[in-house]
């Protein structure tokens, strides 16, 4: 057995780093024999000896090539912060050699450099520990080295490989993908190259590969997007050369028509799968997966459904034909000619190849077929049996009878309920163990954020919490990684250093916590008036002056302000608000519309909530005699002041990513629960982004409050509601249609308000129609009132039906639920010569 080799002390290799850097001849494996064998603890330590920043601004620029390689391995191998260390390295490793143009690599030696920069790297990175491995991968992803440098990306992954580790970030996949040589159509060029990539790394095959298939938009027709490239070439040589790919890829496209994505992203899969060309036998194979594909929303992926179906219908068994008949009545009950005389024709061969499923097909075609547009009637009346369409249906009951299965239904308005006194749930911590148990999780947002309160008064009266040194170290890398910025991440970031400053000294002087949000007006520099955005000139070759740029940072009282102020009774206990604000919100409501240009930029113009703002336009609900919050405004009137929310829009849109945004809507949902109109206001900057965001946090706290609410809810909550029918994020629908049966439920819903809103929003083009009628479908599936709900939700909404892009979805489902509750539906005049 070998003899574990003694390491040296923290004190020693502290001494001999010092001893290197008084070298300038130092290099990189010098150091490593230093810190070879160093604790991740003993090199946080190291790092306080060794400063990173000060041996970069040294060394990046104007040194030596191997002074540049000590820079990026001591950079890996010590750098504490995963943000901070990814950014420094990726600037190291796209520079090139010393004095060469533009910092580029394109010689010999230059390459040569590159490996070198590589190994420094990668050596840097070997003896860290998996947790800090994991954490600086996710946070830089390294998708663009597939482009600059395919061989880091491919040395990153086996890394991770080697240590059991998986990845799914989208930069990282985008690395994977961008690292693999391109194929092209007609062409053999890299063939070898991508098939010796695979076979060095057949783990991508197991993973990463298919983990593209999960994340929405990343695949696509021209692979890595660069010229020419093309994914088919790439898949068919995969299928020749790697056994079992071929089904595998199949299995997935088809399990990725599935995914909650958008019809444009879906097209890939589609793309994909046909060419591919699968035999009547593999789609046989496939049968469950198609036919689950047959009940999803985009007509492409129920069309390439159908055609595969139809090519093995003749070999299907009888769960197969069973699972297909039952899925085959959702399909009867779509709008698109396409899809219903490719579905009839799906049903005649069934007949016809398995006539003891003929009484079945006839059975649908019975319940649906009066759906039908006039010209598919025929066609659909030949699937009927002779008995069936010689005999007249019977009139369904009247649907002003209101009967759901024999039992009436009230009809009711939501009114104001009594509300159940009861002691509030607080805890009241007893010691800094219970402060911290409830306190660590609201800092990463999956802690209750009405316990706010309670933590910043015990804090107030213990300044000095007791610490292991596990917590000590959460708090200071979450506190050093969050910045000092402005905004929801500053609330989290300020509380957490009034845990950890009498512990640790992180800062020279104590950081701003929400001091209000910053924007940035373009002014002329000679006239001094706001230039709006698009006339904004900036410095260029010709020495055009640029515009000085204004910056001011209010504070408009929001949630984020609030919550601070709350903060700031650290210092003053005594103001405090413990108990929710009582019941005192207007009941006059408007809606605003403001076009993005209507105000001078925010500073965070770049952002997707800037760019993907839908209708290029923001929405919002005011009370116009509302006047913006002072300083001096008692804390209960700012709350319900909705005066700050068209300044503070953008921002807050922005933020709603933040983990501890959750944390604070937990709080002010708590602390306006009475309110809930106004909350739901407030909510409208970040609700109206859930469209195209899939990761919004504190949308459960809006939704919980607006569900179990006793007050009547008036437009802004039901302007909440309509907007996350719409939602990306399949999970977010799905509590906005628990929201919608539970106060269904409750009496509490107005029908009325509901689909004048949804109507709104649908015309407008503010949400996509297959969500919304996807989100009211499940509503109605919950519970047979909330179904009879959502029956005068749509009934209300078909006079407007003929002006909504895919209107026919909601008749579709308004017919369908009719035909479940036994009433007919009466189809307004003008919307008869459009029916198809």
């Amino acid at each position: 057995m070998t003899p574990k080799v003694p390491q040296p002390s923290l004190t020693e290799r502290r001494a001999r780093l010092r001893e290197l850097l008084k070298r300038d001849d130092a290099t990189f494996r010098q150091y490593h024999e230093v810190l070879t064998g160093a604790t991740e603890d003993e090199r946080k330590g190291l790092a306080r000896t060794l400063s990173i920043k000060k041996l970069i601004d040294r060394y990046s620029r104007e040194g030596t090539t191997e002074q540049r390689l000590v820079c990026i391995y001591t950079a890996a191998a010590l750098g504490g912060t995963f943000k901070h260390v990814g950014v420094e390295l990726l600037n190291l490793i796209d520079r090139g050699l010393p004095g060469e143009a533009n910092w580029k690599f394109s010689t010999a030696e230059s390459e040569k450099y590159l490996s070198q920069r590589t190994e420094a790297m990668m050596l840097g990175l070997s003896e860290r520990d998996n947790t800090w491995i994991t954490g600086f991968v996710n946070e830089r992803g390294y998708g663009r080295f597939g482009y600059d440098s395919p061989t880091l990306w491919v040395q990153i992954h086996q890394l991770l490989h080697e240590r059991g580790l998986t990845n799914t970030t989208r930069s990282y996949l985008w690395g994977f993908v961008t690292a693999v040589p391109d194929m092209h159509i007609g062409s053999s060029e890299n063939r070898e190259e991508v098939i010796s990539f695979f076979k060095n790394n057949p783990q991508t095959l197991e993973h990463e590969m298919w983990a593209c298939f999960t994340d929405e938009g990343l695949l696509r027709k021209d692979w890595s997007g660069r010229e020419n490239a093309d994914t088919l070439a790439l898949f068919h040589t995969l299928q020749e050369n790697f056994d079992g790919f071929r089904d595998r890829l199949l299995t997935e496209c088809l399990k990725a028509m599935l995914r909650d994505f958008s019809v444009k992203n879906t097209s890939i899969f589609h793309h994909i799968y046909r060419g591919m060309n699968p035999t009547p036998d593999e789609n046989l194979d496939n049968t469950n997966l198609l036919t689950s594909v047959l009940t999803t929303v985009p007509s492409t992926s129920v069309g390439l459904a159908q055609e595969m179906l139809m090519s093995c219908v003749d070999k299907l068994t009888e769960p197969q034909i069973h699972d297909l008949l039952n899925a085959s009545h959702t399909v009867l009950l779509r709008t698109e000619k396409k899809i219903l005389r490719a579905q009839i024709a799906l049903l005649s061969a069934i007949a016809k190849m398995h006539p003891e499923h003929t009484q079945h097909v006839s059975g649908l075609m019975r319940e649906t077929a009066e759906s039908f547009p006039p010209d598919l009637q025929p066609a659909a009346q030949t699937l009927l049996s002779p008995a069936e369409a010689a005999t007249d249906k019977t009139s369904a009951p009247s649907h002003s009878e209101q009967i759901m299965g024999g039992v009436m239904i009230p009809e009711t308005r939501p009114q104001l309920l009594e509300q159940h006194v009861s002691t509030p749930q607080v805890h009241i911590y007893t010691s800094d163990a219970e402060f911290m148990d409830d306190l660590i999780p609201c800092l990463q947002g999956t802690g209750d954020g009405s316990q706010l309160p309670r933590l910043i008064d015990y804090l107030a009266h213990n300044p000095r919490i007791t610490l292991d040194a596990a917590q000590q170290d959460f708090l200071a890398e979450r506190c050093v990684n969050s910045g000092i910025r402005s905004g929801t991440h500053a609330l989290g970031n300020y509380l957490m250093y009034r845990v950890i400053a009498p512990h640790r000294k992180l800062f020279k002087k104590l950081p701003q916590g929400f001091t209000g949000y910053r924007h940035e007006f373009h002014t002329d520099p000679q006239t001094g008036e706001t230039i709006q955005p698009y006339q904004v000139e900036h410095t260029g070759s010709l020495g055009r002056q640029k515009p000085r740029i204004e910056k001011t940072t209010t504070n408009y009282r929001g949630p984020a302000g609030l919550c601070q102020e709350q903060i700031d009774c650290l210092e003053h206990p005594e103001n405090l608000v413990f108990e929710p604000i009582p019941h005192a919100e207007e009941s006059t409501w408007t809606r605003r519309v403001e076009p993005l240009t209507y105000r001078p930029r925010p500073h965070n113009m770049y952002d997707q909530a800037y760019a993907e703002a839908p209708n290029g336009s923001l929405m919002m609900w005011l009370i116009e005699d509302h006047e913006l919050p002072t300083a001096q405004m008692p804390f209960a009137q700012a709350a319900l002041n909705t005066a700050g929310i068209p300044e503070e829009f953008m921002h807050r849109a922005v933020q709603a990513i933040d983990d501890f945004h959750r944390t604070l809507m937990q709080w002010y949902a708590w602390l306006l629960q009475n309110n809930p109109n106004t909350l739901a206001a407030q909510s409208m900057p970040f609700v109206t982004t859930t469209g195209f965001q899939k990761h919004i946090k504190g949308l459960d706290a809006v939704l919980d409050t607006i569900t179990h609410t006793h007050q009547v809810l008036q437009e802004p909550a039901y302007s909440v509601l309509g907007w996350l029918t719409g939602a990306a994020a399949a999970e977010h629908r799905a509590l906005t249609a628990e929201s919608i049966a539970a106060l269904a439920g409750r009496g509490m819903l107005d029908a009325s308000l509901l689909a004048d809103e949804l109507t709104y929003l649908l015309r407008g083009g503010w949400v996509k129609p297959a969500r919304a009628a996807s989100c009211l479908q499940d509503a109605a599936s919950i519970s047979p009132l909330a179904g009879w709900r959502i029956v005068q939700v749509l009934e209300n909404m078909l006079p407007a039906v003929s002006d909504i892009n895919r209107g026919g979805s909601f008749v579709q489902l308004l017919v369908q639920l009719a035909g479940e509750y036994g009433v007919s539906v009466e189809i307004p005049e003008v919307l008869r010569p459009k029916m198809k």
